[in-house]
């Protein structure tokens, strides 16, 4: 589904598995100038396809350390369900090379948390939504 920044509400899913990382990402979210009309969170790829499968979602932060998968194969398995939807990769700074793996398998972006705020997130959002339309 095509969304206009700005014009359109759109839903974003989180998925992180660290409690203090999800409540900063929801924050700038929420403070954000971004139309979000839902915030949906799993600490699992196997509750996060789950959400995909059940709900309207438009767009993914996904991080790649998760309790039930690790690396690329977290890309890969949501890619499998949320085929044109947008996916921007949360990482560490140790986890670079496998963020640029997950470029090349179509990911829209990567951000290394802890170095990035508010601006850098909405930018690249907007940035993802417009790539994929």
């Amino acid at each position: 589904m095509a969304i206009q920044i700005g014009t359109a509400n759109f839903n974003v899913l989180v998925i992180e598995d660290n409690p203090g990382d999800f409540y900063l990402i929801e924050q700038m979210l929420l403070s954000s100038t971004l139309m979000i009309r839902k915030i949906y969170s799993a600490d699992r790829i196997s509750a996060a396809i789950e959400l995909l499968k059940t709900h309207e979602i438009n767009l993914v932060l996904l991080d790649l350390s998760l309790p039930d998968s690790l690396g690329i194969n977290s890309f890969l398995q949501i890619r499998h369900v949320a085929q044109k939807m947008p996916v921007i990769i949360l990482t560490g700074l140790m986890d670079s090379e496998i963020a640029l793996e997950a470029l090349k398998q179509n990911a829209q972006d990567y951000l290394v948390k802890g170095e990035f705020d508010v601006k850098l997130l909405v930018k690249s959002i907007e940035y993802s939504i417009e790539r994929s339309r």
